[in-house]
């Protein structure tokens, strides 16, 4: 029998990585968990995956993504009213399943969704054969997170990752356990969020919700513009609300005995669904459990009582007293709650779990232009959240600057996967970042002199620029980083990189537009292919960096661009693209208003 100090050692993030250790020349027999264990320098190392052993991960796959996003969905169905019961159970409540699907259910579908993908990734290592010993995190000083906001932040850190992978390899065989990490020992970071001024936005979002008090219709975070929210607000006596007051859950002790009882009653459950089931109350954060009364009694004291009417675009998701004030106007059945698509991929993404959650609780769900086969809750509109004051897009002639630049619009996505979502996540971005470098060698000179990179806004471990430039040479970078609906119209030329709310303004604004990537990492589903085809015939649309290289390299003359941009089969692929998914229209006050009225 082998000695334990024998076995091979697996790293599984970077708070116990071999970069960290160094043991790696020690023992070549060492594994990583995947790529997330290793600094962004490293990845620019000759020969990286020769020197380190790495287990593959597949899961953005299309097909093993649209299996994972079946089985969840199912999980989902399945044990969201046994959550539900248990939470009435644990606040001697009898609230029904949707009042606690609107509270609870956002969170719990982000936490089956990241925790599928760590269980996958660890059947992996057992179906290697390989016993590894792992150092883990002690489940007694396990970091908790006050709310879903910080849960979402914290999916994307080494911390919670670490937490979810060691509850897994506790309660599964095939890995010799070594418990000696401290979560508390650990730092914690702050990842995909800009700072706020806390006290600030705690005293404004006070202040607005006493004002909105006797509103009829509450407005949050819908990404209106200033100027239909101040019409909107005028026409119906509703003061728009800037946000919701925080649930401050710091002074709010942890319950860990009660967490432990704390589990789901499934029947016959697969061994995930028995994890979840045992390792949800540990992992729920604190404000659905020990914090709730406080953020019960602080919505009952905030809530519009006039309300008939509740509009967002992402409250739903992380404002916890708005999500209680839209669950109890829905369990008293005295308002409709409304949802307004945020984001360029809904509609064609061919997996979304997002959207699937957000249109299972809406009343009625606004959408840019799709409509949803069988749901008549799934209703077009007007592209308005970040699209506002376009006007009509069949409006917009083709625009063409001589002067102007051809602006390169970058993503950027975390080291881990974070949601159910058609896209290159975790370390699957390296295939995204490997497709800009190609496209980069593929332009002329000529070309590149003219080009300017719009980083993404968010720095996510990847050192993204350094990746794709090591040199820092190649191309022009905007350091000053103004409004992009002004640097798009702005530019000569607007290609984009990935699937996102700045093609749908460019598209909707008549500007030269041309996007690319590669179509197993950010799939559509089977109702948007003949679309998504016609653009590729067109030449808006391109499956690689180099082709659409190649295609902007015969595009060097002024002449050229308009005269492709304004052919008849190029603008009639954009207005069938805005039509579906740019619904930009002129007279946005009079269509929200008179939707307003008619529910």
């Amino acid at each position: 029998m082998r000695e334990i100090t024998d076995l091979p050692r697996l790293y599984i993030t970077r708070i116990d990585s071999v970069e960290k250790y160094r043991e790696i020349d020690r023992n070549h027999q060492d594994y990583s968990l995947g790529t997330w264990c290793f600094s962004a320098a490293s990845f620019s190392e000759p020969n990286f995956f020769e020197q380190h052993n790495v287990f593959d991960y597949d899961n953005a796959d299309n097909d093993i993504a649209r299996s994972n996003h079946s089985l969840v969905n199912g999980v989902f169905d399945t044990l969201m009213p046994l959550l539900a019961n248990e939470l009435n159970q644990y606040h001697k409540k009898k609230f029904s399943v949707r009042f606690w699907e609107i509270i609870v259910g956002y969170w719990f579908r982000q936490y089956l969704d990241v925790f599928y993908d760590r269980y996958q990734v660890l059947s992996k290592v057992r179906n290697s054969g390989t016993k590894f010993k792992v150092f883990t995190i002690r489940e007694s000083s396990e970091w908790v997170a006050s709310d879903t906001d910080e849960y979402s932040v914290n999916v994307m850190s080494d911390l919670l990752n670490h937490q979810l992978f060691s509850h897994i390899i506790h309660r599964v065989p095939g890995f010799h356990v070594v418990d000696n990490l401290n979560a508390n020992q650990q730092i914690q970071e702050k990842i995909g969020r800009k700072k706020t001024f806390r006290l600030f936005r705690k005293f404004a979002f006070y202040v607005a919700s006493t004002l909105v008090r006797y509103n009829r219709i509450v407005l949050t975070r819908t990404y209106f513009s200033l100027g239909l929210n101040i019409r909107l607000a005028i026409k119906f006596l509703s003061i728009p609300l800037l946000g919701t007051p925080k649930v401050d859950c710091n002074d709010v002790s942890l319950d860990r005995n009660a967490r432990e009882t704390f589990s789901l009653k499934v029947k016959d459950p697969t061994e995930f669904e028995a994890l979840v089931s045992e390792l949800c109350g540990k992992n729920i954060p604190k404000v659905f459990l020990e914090g709730f009364p406080k953020a019960l009694a602080l919505a009952q004291k905030t809530m519009p009582k006039r309300a008939r009417l509740y509009v967002t675009a992402n409250a739903f998701a992380t404002q916890e007293i708005y999500k209680i004030w839209v669950a109890y106007a829905s369990e008293a059945g005295t308002s409709k709650h409304v949802i307004i698509q945020h984001g360029g991929n809904y509609g064609h993404s061919n997996v979304h779990s997002e959207e699937r959650f957000e249109r299972s609780t809406a009343d009625y769900y606004m959408t840019s232009g799709w409509y949803a086969e069988g749901e008549q809750k799934v209703i077009p509109l007007v592209a308005s959240p970040r699209l506002g004051g376009i006007g009509d897009y069949e409006k917009h002639k083709p625009k063409l600057l001589p002067k102007g630049r051809f602006l390169w619009v970058l993503a950027s996505l975390p080291r881990y996967q974070y949601t159910q979502w058609s896209a290159p996540q975790g370390p699957a971005f390296l295939s995204y970042l490997d497709d800009q470098k190609n496209f980069i060698s593929s332009l002329k000179k000529e070309v590149l002199n003219t080009l300017l990179c719009r980083p993404y806004n968010y720095e996510y471990g990847w050192n993204d620029l350094k990746y794709i430039d090591p040199t820092s040479e190649k191309f022009s970078i905007d350091i000053f980083r103004k409004p992009l609906r002004e640097m798009i119209i702005k530019s000569k030329l607007a290609i984009f990189t990935y699937d996102s709310t700045s093609m749908m303004e460019s598209m909707a604004l008549n500007v030269p537009t041309i996007c690319y990537w590669i179509p197993s990492s950010w799939t559509w589903r089977p109702s948007a292919q003949n679309l998504l085809m016609a653009m590729k015939e067109v030449s808006i649309f391109h499956t690689s960096g180099k082709e659409a290289a190649e295609f902007l390299n015969t595009l060097q003359e002024d002449g050229v661009l308009f005269d492709w941009w304004n052919s008849t089969k190029v603008q009639l692929v954009r207005s069938q693209y805005c039509k579906e998914y740019a619904l930009t229209r002129d007279k946005e006050y009079a269509l929200w208003s008179d939707f307003f009225n008619r529910i």
